[in-house]
């Protein structure tokens, strides 16, 4: 699985949307354990907690091609081509 980590959760959700619209299917990183019914807690997880806001899962599965794979990066670059001053430290960042 690849997933990628945004700034903040409107930035995933408008790279969402751009790669939707080019028909690219991705989906939000799950959710922390914690906020699930069976393993309750009123800890905080802070960096669990970014990452759900922030996180999503980019296309992923046996037969992959690489021309997809392109075409993901190649969205994911034309989207942050063209927000207006966007620092390296706001851009995407993959977990694999």
């Amino acid at each position: 699985m690849c997933s990628a980590l945004a700034a903040d959760e409107s930035s995933r959700d408008a790279v969402r949307a751009h790669l939707r619209r080019r028909g690219i299917e991705t989906r939000p990183v799950f959710h922390p354990a914690r906020t699930m019914p069976v393993f309750p807690s009123a800890l905080p997880f802070p960096v669990a907690e970014s990452i759900g806001r922030r996180g999503m899962s980019l296309p992923s599965y046996p037969a992959l091609t690489q021309e997809l794979v392109g075409r993901v990066c190649s969205s994911i670059r034309d989207f942050y081509a063209t927000q207006e001053e966007v620092s390296l430290d706001t851009r995407i960042s993959l977990v694999t």
